[in-house]
């Protein structure tokens, strides 16, 4: 296999996607590591595994956007709709990433984690690509699979399902309808393009702005309440309370913004640092008080 073909491989398990899912696995592992102990190497045969199947999830979603992404301004030069790589040499990279990954999580990690991994992947997949062809709940939809990494994380570290598992769960799942809502009406002529049939297109961006107030507010209460369950101090506490006030403080002041592509660009850019601060506050929780 030539240097040409590793990097589209590279590009078609959206590396990107992979290393922004694995910090807040990281917090969850860190997390749920609090009361017994850190242990190195199982955090990063977690990390490992955890990747491969995320990788895999890109590498199956990429094969089924395929021919929406030729019709998108933004996706359209991507290997699989030029056909620089192959529809079967897709799957089966996919495939032997989700099985090795899995695999891994399974007889090395933990049964539990490797369960919702393997949820996260089939809910991803499946349920969310058929989704977001058909309805404008696919955003609430996908944000499902995407909050089962840190799950995962913590479900490594100990074992059993707890509260705690429960409220990085939602937390996770409720920063990511600000996010991907964002992106959604910066990107919306590339979406309507490709008909597909999100909240901007089908009830209009006054609408979506309202709702990312909502959730936004809602994602600084579900994180707050680690601290009030006691799973994290007040350091933490008071980092996302800072951060996630100024990304709901910027999603409300949209509502009078009639710019909205700059203003969702810096939605989004703002989600990524608070996601990144969320995940950074978790790990510093188990030496902070």
């Amino acid at each position: 296999m030539n240097k040409a073909k590793i990097r589209e491989y590279y590009h078609l398990a959206k590396p990107g996607m992979v290393y922004g899912n694995l910090l807040p696995a990281l917090g969850g592992f860190v997390l749920g590591s609090k009361s017994g102990g850190f242990n190195l190497l199982l955090c990063v045969f977690t990390m490992i595994s955890l990747g491969l199947v995320i990788a895999s999830g890109c590498v199956f979603n990429n094969y089924l956007d395929r021919n929406i992404d030729r019709k998108m301004l933004r996706t359209r030069q991507r290997a699989l709709p030029q056909k620089r790589v192959a529809g079967w040499e897709a799957l089966t990279y996919a495939a032997t990433l989700g099985i090795f990954g899995l695999f891994i999580l399974v007889f090395f990690i933990d049964v539990l984690a490797a369960y919702v991994a393997a949820a996260g992947l089939f809910l991803y997949v499946v349920v969310y690509g058929i989704a977001k062809r058909h309805t404008h709940y696919s955003t609430l939809i996908g944000s499902l699979p995407g909050a089962t990494p840190p799950v995962v994380g913590y479900l490594a570290a100990t074992s059993h399902v707890d509260l705690g598992a429960g409220l990085l769960f939602l937390t996770m799942a409720l920063w990511q309808m600000p996010h991907f809502y964002a992106i959604a009406i910066f990107r919306q002529k590339d979406y309507e393009a490709a008909k597909l049939p999100l909240m901007p297109i089908k009830k209009g961006i006054a609408v979506t702005k309202k709702h990312m107030v909502v959730f936004a507010a809602a994602f600084v209460l579900a994180a707050a309440s680690l601290t009030a369950t006691k799973y994290t101090g007040f350091v933490y506490l008071a980092v996302v309370v800072i951060f996630g006030g100024y990304w709901l403080n910027m999603a409300v002041q949209g509502l009078s913004l009639r710019d909205n592509v700059i203003w969702a660009k810096k939605m989004f850019g703002t989600s990524l640092i608070v996601l990144t601060v969320f995940s950074l506050a978790l790990i510093l929780n188990s030496i902070l008080p």
